[in-house]
This record gives structure tokens, sequence and C-alpha cells, in this order.
């Protein structure tokens, strides 16, 4: 008889065994990649959500500390223009050097963001400018010359 159990699917228990076994690995996985059930702690420590209701801060007060960030962090854009190999900035030609030094010292004054227009500019200057930028950690973004403002990403 055990021949003829062997033959229809083996042991059951071992089955059900494997497919928990499974089951739990999926879980695991998806937990692990940040795709899981809402186990573990939320924001703040706990475990649940992160409200920290009883700490004494209010919804009045996140709202107003929100409005001041908003109120200091204008951001400033500076329009680089890279045409062939050359770099102009309001209207004047610049070095390198000079570009990325005029735009550390207006990143330094507060929240500057770059907007580097591509005006049939050669790779090698558009790699060199974003590096530099890249190198001081001054943020940036691409636009076309003849594109809408609005579209750059």
């Amino acid at each position: 008889m055990s021949k003829n159990n062997d033959k229809n699917g083996g042991n059951p228990i071992l089955t059900i065994i494997i497919i928990i076994a499974i089951v739990a690995l999926i879980i695991w996985l998806l937990n692990y990649l940040g795709l899981g059930f809402g186990f573990g702690k939320g924001k703040g420590g706990d475990s649940k959500g992160g409200d920290n209701k009883g700490n004494g801060s209010s919804t009045a007060e996140a709202v107003s500390a929100a409005e001041d960030q908003t109120k200091t962090s204008t951001i400033t854009y500076q329009e680089i223009t890279v045409s062939g190999e050359k770099y102009i900035v309001n209207g004047q030609e610049k070095e390198l050097d000079e570009v990325i030094a005029d735009a550390k010292a207006l990143a330094a004054e507060g929240n500057a963001e770059f907007r580097i227009i591509d005006d049939g500019a050669m790779n090698d200057a558009l790699e060199d400018l974003t590096s530099a930028l890249d190198n001081e950690k001054l943020s940036y973004n691409f636009q076309q010359k003849d594109a809408d403002p609005s579209e750059a990403a």
C-alpha cells in the first residue's frame, strides 16, 4: 500500500510544510523590501504609526512650523546656458571655474537650484558642468533651448 501512496503524491504533511515555508518566505521578502503588511515600528519608534499624540505637540504648532519653513525656503533659480563649449550666465560668457564659483556663492546665500539650458551644447561641456555641480553637491535640472521652463525635469 505504501507504493500506491507514493504514486499519488507522497506525504501530504511534507507538502503542507513546504507550502507554509514558501508563504513565510514570500511574506518575509515583501516585508524586507518595504512592501510588507504594516508590521514593525512606525515613525517615532512606536508601533502605532508615530502619531506621538502624548508628547505635547499640537497640529497647529506643526502647521505653523511648516508655514515658517515654506516662507524661508524659497528657491532661487539660476540659468546656465551651454552653447557649444561656452557657458553663458546672465548674458555673459564665463569660464567653467567662474560659473561654479558663482553657483557656490549663490547656494551659500540660500536655497538655489540651477537650470542648465542646452543650446547646442557639446557633450564634454555638459559633462564638465554637471560633474562640477555634482562635486559641489548643487542641484540642477536640464532644459532644451526652446522648451517651456515648466517642463524642465
